[in-house]
């Protein structure tokens, strides 16, 4: 795996204390594996019991700060895990770096749920019409997707698996731009293969199971992960469009009000926000909810979720050199 996707580059010069977070600290229970495939999860998954701690990220830095007699002087906050990490930032966390950088972060706590999936589902849509040249054009693909994600591909696949398979798809799509041109080209005939639709239902079936009748652990995790942070999951519930209706299966396990989400402070510190304008992950224009959050915030535009551009990386670079030392770890 290149270094870049592990440690941004630019910070590669630091001192780091890498944490790749578990999205849970413990594994869910076999009964809420097995209800959640079929049945209601939300009582039989304690997600709140499972959810990495702010006091365990603590106690892994003071102990790394310890051993290598150092101290902690900022953070590098990506995708989810700015959104994990917020309660540090705030004044009073247990941890206080002296600047934070927070690279297509995920909105911060206490966003609408159905906002955040709402634009997740557009930026698919808009991911899967970007090759289109006329207004016609984008509208005849949105008319082919809603009916084979409302319909299915015949016995190939479910509407909910091709609904699944575009979204993971449209995750990555620098990585998947082969098989998006596909899509799209099926799209513009309005006829798929049996080896495309078979891809995208492998695809949507990530989220699914694990052996014969048990939901895959991972995505408890996710919930774990993602639930406590954001509010409204009930209207998610009640949505009715195909790639809504899809978000709200892979997050049937959220409720409100499963624990506090203290996103209500102001960040004091120097932020640095990489928002990501092509983003079909963590939308643009939530990513930059960081900006009222934060009273010192500085913000670069880049594409996609991962940030591979040297130009930027170089960018990045200059402005945690301007925040201090670097012989320290971030």
């Amino acid at each position: 795996m290149p270094l870049d996707l592990i440690v941004p580059a630019a910070i590669q010069d630091f001192d780091v204390l890498l944490m790749v977070e578990p999205w849970v600290y413990r594994p869910p229970s076999t009964p809420c594996r097995r209800v959640a495939f079929d049945g209601n999860p939300r009582d039989a998954c304690a997600l709140e019991l499972l959810a990495t701690r702010e006091e365990a990220v603590t106690s892994a830095i003071r102990l790394a700060e310890a051993q290598l007699d150092t101290d902690l002087v900022g953070a590098y906050l990506q995708s989810f895990g700015a959104t994990r990490m917020q309660g540090l930032l705030m004044p009073g966390g247990a941890v206080q770096p002296d600047w934070a950088v927070v690279q297509s972060p995920a909105p911060p706590r206490g966003t609408s749920a159905l906002s955040l999936l709402r634009q997740r589902s557009d930026a698919t849509v808009g991911t899967l019409t970007r090759g289109c040249a006329t207004p016609a054009c984008r509208t005849d693909r949105e008319r082919v997707l809603d009916r084979w994600t409302r319909n299915g591909i015949g016995t190939e696949a479910t509407g909910r698996e091709i609904a699944l398979g575009v979204i993971a798809l449209s995750t990555l799509p620098s990585d998947n731009r082969q098989v998006l041109d596909e899509v799209g080209a099926a799209l513009d005939s309005g006829q798929i293969s049996r080896s495309l639709a078979g891809r995208l239902r492998r695809l949507g079936r990530t989220y699914e199971l694990r052996g014969a009748n048990e939901v895959n652990p991972s995505l408890v995790a996710i919930w774990a992960d993602t639930c406590p942070w954001y509010t409204s999951w009930r209207k998610v519930a009640d949505q009715r469009e195909p790639l809504m209706r899809a978000f709200a299966w892979v997050f049937r396990g959220c409720s409100d009000g499963r624990a506090p989400l203290r996103g209500d402070a102001r960040i004091t510190m120097p932020m640095l926000v990489l928002n990501s304008t092509d983003d079909a992950v963590a939308p643009s224009e939530l990513q930059q909810r960081w900006l009222d959050l934060a009273t010192r915030a500085v913000e670069i535009e880049g594409r996609g979720h991962l940030w591979r551009d040297p130009q930027r990386a170089a960018q990045v670079a200059r402005w945690v050199a301007d925040q201090g030392p670097g012989e320290e770890s971030p």
